[in-house]
């Protein structure tokens, strides 16, 4: 036990012989060769808890892109290097020394990675003619950025309250710039004023972000149009309808029934509609299949018969949506009685269909504009609807017949 109290040093030369014991903490430092550059000295220092990296006058262009682990002392002096960039252990470095390059350019990404444990930061005698405003991040007792050919413009004028503002132990009044004839100046006096910088309005801006906005409204707005165009064509076809009538005659048929009548069940369907209509309600049901004449011209007489019905019904089913006839009739029945304001529409959802080849039907579907054939009060819904029609027909022909009192008189 005695003789590890008198342990020696062998080496290095200036300590061979000196006891172990004697020894102040800082001589105990280790040479790194892993991830250290070449014709560097990288040097772990247990008592400073760092790793120094000494890379001072070694013509470097660029910071390495590895550097040993541990908090770094970076000695990067006397170099060539031409831009301070984001690399990973900028995060883990305590002191940059950057003195005497050529740097032109700091990213802001850069400072991010400084900005919260950085204890030093030296940018001396460099060709930095401006800096990221993110600098302002590190306090300026951490910093050095003296003798470099920084520009004085309007987009710098920040620099001169951030100088101004440091404690008066710092002496700012030997960094300047140089105005655009060529003067130079301290940089913590080139404020707005003596640069003769114009504050902008900020109307030209709001303007922008204003018409920006009504543009993407616009925008938005058009794809919607397009999208939805029929489910619009057909509110503004229905909001129509409280306009005059376009025809004051007297309807011939209550409701005309349309129905495909090359499937049975939506036949055997649409006649319990007839018998429940006709019977309870005492509507006048026009169902071709029972009241078209035989050679009659089919689509010649539907469209006649709409022009004299108050109203009309779809039967609407799979069966219908996939017979084209239908569809034509539809289409025919939906402008008579819709866009042409001469009656009402109404659809009466036989299966679960909902989606349809026509735009306007695919509308009614989208908008629920139907009545499902299983509710129990369905007969009713519609004999009460095909009753407000013939109450707004009345009402619209004793208007036309006042008026015509009126001239007359």
């Amino acid at each position: 036990m005695e003789g590890y109290f008198n342990v020696l040093c062998d080496s290095p030369d200036h300590l061979k012989g000196k006891a172990v014991l004697d020894l102040p903490l800082d001589a105990f430092v280790c040479n790194v060769t892993d991830k250290c550059p070449r014709d560097c000295l990288c040097q772990d220092q247990p008592e400073k808890k760092q790793m120094l990296v000494d890379c001072r006058g070694r013509n470097f262009t660029h910071l390495p892109s590895t550097l040993p682990d541990g908090n770094l002392k970076l000695l990067f002096d006397d170099n060539s290097i031409t831009s301070l960039k984001a690399v990973g252990y900028l995060q883990r470095t305590k002191y940059l020394h950057l003195s005497r390059n050529n740097i032109k350019m700091i990213t802001p990404t850069a400072i991010d990675m400084l900005q919260n444990g950085v204890e030093f930061l030296g940018l001396s005698d460099n060709l930095l003619e401006s800096l990221p405003k993110k600098i302002q991040n590190i306090p300026y007792s951490k910093l050095e950025i003296k003798r470099n050919p920084f520009v004085c413009s309007c987009s710098s004028t920040w620099m001169s309250p951030w100088l101004r503002n440091q404690p008066g132990n710092y002496n700012v009044t030997d960094i300047t710039c140089s105005t655009p004839a060529d003067h130079t100046v301290q940089l913590v006096r080139a404020n707005k004023k003596l640069l003769n910088c114009q504050v902008g309005s900020p109307f030209p801006k709001i303007f922008s972000a204003l018409l920006g906005t009504f543009a993407v409204i616009f925008m938005l707005l058009l794809i919607l149009a397009v999208l939805f165009r029929y489910e619009l064509m057909h509110l503004l076809h229905t909001g129509a309808k409280k306009l005059k009538r376009t025809s004051d005659d007297v309807s011939e048929y209550d409701l005309f029934v349309s129905v495909d009548g090359e499937c049975e069940y939506d036949r055997v369907w649409s006649k319990k509609l007839l018998n429940e209509l006709e019977q309870n309600y005492n509507l006048r049901l026009y169902f071709p299949l029972r009241d078209m004449d035989p050679g009659t011209v089919i689509t010649d007489e539907v469209i006649k018969t709409l022009k004299r019905s108050c109203a009309a019904v779809i039967v609407l089913s799979r069966s219908y949506v996939e017979n084209p006839s239908k569809m034509f009739e539809f289409t025919e029945t939906y402008n008579i009685m819709v866009r042409q304001r001469l009656g009402r529409l109404i659809v009466a959802r036989l299966d679960n269909v909902t989606t349809a080849s026509n735009g306007y039907l695919n509308a009614f579907l989208r908008l629920k504009k139907f009545i499902d054939a299983d509710k129990y009060d369905l007969f009713e819904k519609i004999a009460d609807q095909v009753q407000e029609e013939k109450s707004l027909h009345l009402n619209n022909r004793s208007l036309s017949v006042s008026e015509v009192e009126i001239i007359t008189a």
